[in-house]
């Protein structure tokens, strides 16, 4: 053996790649006949197998996704039996694999009405993606609702399962306090391996939401029977939050927002207001129009005699 074949570094999915053997086996006997044959053996062909080209120089073939490292022996044998051989080290370098490609599933439309729309929830699934890597997926949930063709509510959302839930209750007070019946969620969703972020394949969907039903039997129904003050949604909220209350009767409200040293943050409604079901949304600003911060607050309804407060968690 004249020379030593140089050892391979290459990285995970590489294309094949023939010895270089040019100069590396002698044999003083070729210049009356003789000849030499070639033959190479992988040592782990879970990660390397040897293929031959054309002129019959051996190829290394790289498994997919494979990485790690091994020897190649690589050995001469002229006619007369008499062999040499070398060993080359290879190795294979790991490379981030991009999660596996997924589509989002279709839904019908969704009709919200009286029987469903404080227990049900518009169900967004997907398919799941996959990692040759085996690192952790998570999902990216994007959404918005648009109610006479404004965007309303924006939703965005981290997983680990390709579900995602929106409750009708929620979309429901939207749609009413826009004093509308119709409405819809433009959807889409991403996947991360924490490196790489892929794209729903069929993204975005849209799903039509009828809440006609509900508003006029709503409406129907004219007055709440008693004062309330709901949860409001979402909560945890960033940066926008919708409050509800119900008024059996005209009265003088005020809503307040307090941090949890009770001062007070914002004055969301003062002002006389008829009966029925009502609902404001807050920015998560103060009284003079700034950003606060994250944190735990309250919220304080004052209408007549009616008194109620409850709490909520803005994050950043």
């Amino acid at each position: 053996m004249a020379n030593a074949i140089a050892d391979i570094e290459v990285d995970e999915d590489s294309e094949p790649i023939t010895l270089n053997i040019n100069g590396v086996f002698d044999d003083a006997d070729i210049v009356v006949g003789d000849s030499l044959t070639i033959t190479a053996v992988s040592l782990a062909d879970t990660l390397v197998t040897v293929d031959y080209d054309s002129n019959s120089v051996p190829m290394l073939v790289f498994a997919e996704n494979g990485n790690g490292e091994t020897d190649i022996i690589v050995t001469a044998a002229d006619l007369g039996g008499l062999t040499v051989s070398d060993t080359v080290h290879v190795s294979i370098l790991s490379v981030n694999d991009a999660p596996s490609s997924f589509a989002l599933n279709e839904q019908d439309s969704v009709y919200i009405t009286m029987d469903n729309f404080d227990s049900d929830s518009i169900v967004f699934t997907w398919d799941e993606s996959a990692d040759v890597d085996e690192d952790e997926l998570t999902y990216h949930f994007t959404a918005e609702l648009i109610i006479n063709g404004q965007l309303t509510t924006e939703y965005d959302t981290t997983l680990t399962a390709n579900e995602m839930k929106i409750d009708y209750q929620s979309v429901f007070d939207e749609i009413y306090a826009a004093q509308a019946m119709l409405a819809g969620i433009e959807w889409d969703v991403s996947v991360s391996d924490g490196i790489e972020e892929v794209l729903a394949e069929n993204g975005p969907f849209t799903v039509g939401i009828n809440a006609s039903d509900a508003v006029l039997s709503i409406d129907e129904e004219l007055l709440p029977d008693v004062y309330a003050l709901h949860q409001n949604y979402p909560n945890p909220f960033n940066p926008i939050t919708t409050l509800r209350y119900d008024l059996p009767e005209n009265s003088i409200v005020r809503i307040t927002i307090y941090n949890v040293q009770g001062r007070e943050i914002k004055v969301l409604v003062n002002q006389y207001q008829e009966a029925g079901y009502k609902s404001v949304r807050w920015n998560a600003t103060n009284n003079y129009g700034k950003p606060i911060s994250a944190g735990m607050y309250f919220y304080k309804i004052r209408a007549g005699e009616f008194v109620q407060t409850r709490k909520m968690v803005l994050l950043k």
